[in-house]
C-alpha cells in the first residue's frame, strides 16, 4: 500500500481508536437501570447496529478479507455526470481517502471494501466542490494494491455496515509540499460521512444523560471530534440550521461555527429512509489544543461556505449509501410513537427481541420465566408528562401454552415490593396498581421508583405485552400524579387497541 495513503488514514484511525475503547458490541438499552431493577439476566437480546456517534465506532483495520461472491469491478465503471465528467469511479481515491467506518458483523474492512454508492456520492461531491480537481487530494496515484476495491453495497464484505467516512485535503495548487515529512492535511480539509440511520445521530432523549453535552451541528452528531473535546476546549456556537426540502423529499440542512480565526461549515442531507450524507469543511488543517484554528493556518478565502456545501449535497447524483433500517411495527400491532406523546419517536437503531419474562423483585428464588419463544420488541424515546426525559421498551412475551393467567398472577404478586438485597435498591418501594377491566384480559402497572422505572402489563391469552418506562437520568421516577397515572392507563389502552385492531 502507498506510504502516502497510509499517512492519509493514520490520523483518522488514531481519532477513532481513541474514542472507541474496547471493540465490543454496543448495548443500546439502559443496562445500568435494568441492573438496579434486579434484572440480572438480560431479557432483551439487543445490539445497536452501528452505534454511530452515540458511543462506539468500530474502526476497520486494513487486513485482507474475503471480497464476497460479487466480482464486478465497480471501480472501472464511469462515475456520475456533472463535475465528475463520468470519469472512472476508482479515480475518486486520488481526491479522497478512506478514513474508516463501523457497524456490520465485526469483519467489515472499509480499507478494502468501499460501497459503490458511497464512491459515487463522493465523486459527485468532489465534482461540485472542486470541478477542475485542482485542489482536493486523497491518496496519491500509485499501485492498484494501494486502493480499496469498490464493491456493491450488498457485498458480503459490507454486511450490516452502517457508518462510513472519507476525507480530502484542500491544497492551494493541488499538490503536497515536497519532502519526506509531507503530510496530506495542508491547508483546509473536508470530510464526507455516511450513516444508515439519522436516529443514531440524535440524542436519544433531549436533556438526558445520553445527550451530548457539546452542541452538535443541526442537532446531529456528525462530527466525532466534538464529542472528544476536553471541558476546557472552545465550544462551537452553531448558526441556525437552515433546511431546504429537495424534489425527492430529502432535506439539506447547513450550519457553521467559528473556531477562533477559523470556521467549520457543515451540511447534512437526510433521506426519507433515514440515510444521512454529511459534508464537513474546515478552513484550517488541524485544531490547536483548545479546539480553535492555530494562528496563521486559516485558508483565506475559505474554500467552504454553507451555500457551496448545500449545492454539492443537493446534487441529484447524491443518494443513500446503506440499505434502510427495517420498518418498525409494520403490522401495526405495537405502539405508535404518538401513543406516547407528540415528541416521541422510534429508536430505529435498536434491534430487539424478547425471551425472558422478568419477575425479579430482589427475592430468591428468581421467579422469572426463561427460554421463551422469541417475541418482538420496539424501543421509543421522548418525554413523560412534566417533561422528564425517558425511554419506553414495548416487548411481546410469548408464554408457554396455558400458563398466561397464572404467570400474570405471579407477576402481580412479585410487583408488590420485595426483598432489598443491595443498599439503595429499595425493592420494597415497588407498588402494583390494577388497571380498569376491559384492557386486554388482564392489565396492571408496576411502579419501581428507586429503579427509575415503571412497567405496564397487558395480557392476551398466553401473550403478555409489557411497556417498560425508564427515566433517562436514573433519578427516582414518580408517575403517581394524576397526569402520570392517566398517561400509564392511556399507554395500556393503546397497547390493547393495537394488539386487537392493528
Amino acid at each position: 500500500m502507498d506510504d502516502e495513503y497510509i499517512e492519509d488514514t493514520d490520523w483518522a484511525r488514531d481519532v477513532f481508536d481513541a474514542s472507541r475503547g474496547e471493540a465490543e458490541p454496543v448495548w443500546g438499552a439502559d443496562v445500568a437501570a435494568i441492573t438496579r431493577a434486579g434484572d440480572r439476566r438480560r431479557r432483551l437480546r439487543t445490539v445497536r447496529n452501528g452505534g454511530g456517534m452515540l458511543g462506539v465506532v468500530a474502526v476497520t483495520v486494513a487486513v485482507a478479507v474475503t471480497l464476497g461472491a460479487g466480482t464486478t469491478d465497480y471501480g472501472s465503471k464511469p462515475g456520475p455526470a456533472g463535475g465528475w465528467d463520468k470519469r472512472r469511479l476508482q479515480d475518486v481515491f486520488q481526491y479522497a481517502a478512506v478514513q474508516g467506518g463501523g457497524g456490520g458483523t465485526g469483519d467489515v474492512d472499509f480499507f478494502h471494501h468501499v460501497p459503490a454508492t458511497a464512491a459515487t456520492d463522493v465523486a459527485a461531491l468532489i465534482g461540485n466542490l472542486d470541478p477542475a480537481r485542482a485542489h482536493l487530494k486523497g491518496a496519491p496515484a500509485g499501485p492498484a494494491r494501494g486502493r480499496p476495491r469498490i464493491v456493491s453495497a450488498t457485498d458480503s464484505g459490507l454486511k450490516g455496515a452502517s457508518i462510513f467516512f472519507m476525507g480530502s485535503s484542500w491544497t492551494a495548487d493541488g499538490s503536497y509540499p515536497p519532502g519526506a515529512d509531507a503530510q496530506p492535511h495542508q491547508g483546509a480539509r473536508v470530510e464526507y460521512n455516511f450513516y444508515r440511520d439519522v436516529n443514531e445521530l440524535r440524542p436519544h432523549v433531549p436533556g438526558s444523560d445520553d445527550a451530548r453535552l457539546t452542541p452538535m451541528p443541526c442537532g446531529l452528531s456528525v462530527d466525532m471530534t466534538l464529542q472528544m473535546r476536553a471541558p476546557d476546549k472552545v465550544v462551537p456556537k452553531w448558526s441556525e440550521c437552515r433546511y431546504t426540502v429537495l424534489a425527492d423529499g430529502s432535506k439539506v440542512g447547513t450550519t457553521s461555527a467559528a473556531l477562533g480565526a477559523g470556521m467549520e461549515t457543515v451540511a447534512v442531507r437526510i433521506f426519507a429512509d433515514g440515510n444521512v450524507v454529511s459534508v464537513l469543511g474546515w478552513d484550517f488543517p488541524q485544531e490547536s489544543v483548545d479546539g480553535t484554528a492555530p494562528p496563521g493556518t486559516v485558508v483565506k478565502p475559505s474554500p467552504w461556505s454553507e451555500s457551496n456545501l448545500r449545492a454539492a449535497l443537493s446534487d441529484p447524483e447524491v443518494g443513500p449509501v446503506f440499505p434502510p433500517m427495517p420498518a418498525p411495527n409494520a403490522d401495526g400491532r405495537m405502539l405508535a410513537p404518538t401513543d406516547l406523546g407528540p415528541d416521541w419517536a422510534f429508536d430505529l437503531g435498536m434491534q430487539s427481541s424478547t425471551g425472558e419474562f422478568v419477575m425479579d423483585n430482589g427475592c430468591s428464588p428468581d421467579h422469572s420465566v426463561f427460554g421463551l419463544a422469541p417475541g418482538r420488541g420496539i424501543q421509543y424515546s421522548g418525554t413523560l408528562p412534566g417533561g422528564t426525559a425517558a425511554t419506553v421498551f414495548e416487548g411481546e412475551y410469548r408464554l408457554p401454552s396455558g400458563s398466561g393467567a397464572a404467570t400474570m398472577q405471579d407477576a402481580r404478586k412479585y410487583a408488590q415490593g420485595g426483598c432489598d438485597p443491595q443498599p439503595g435498591v429499595v425493592f420494597s418501594k415497588d407498588t402494583m396498581s390494577a388497571l380498569p377491566s376491559g384492557i386486554g384480559e388482564d392489565a396492571f402497572v408496576e411502579l419501581q421508583p428507586q429503579q427509575a422505572m415503571a412497567r405496564v402489563y397487558v395480557r392476551f391469552g398466553d401473550t403478555v405485552l409489557e411497556a417498560t418506562v425508564t427515566r433517562s437520568d436514573t433519578k427516582p421516577l414518580d408517575l403517581t400524579s394524576a397526569a402520570g397515572t392517566a398517561w400509564l392507563e392511556r399507554v395500556a389502552r393503546q397497547m390493547a387497541a393495537h394488539w386487537t385492531h392493528p
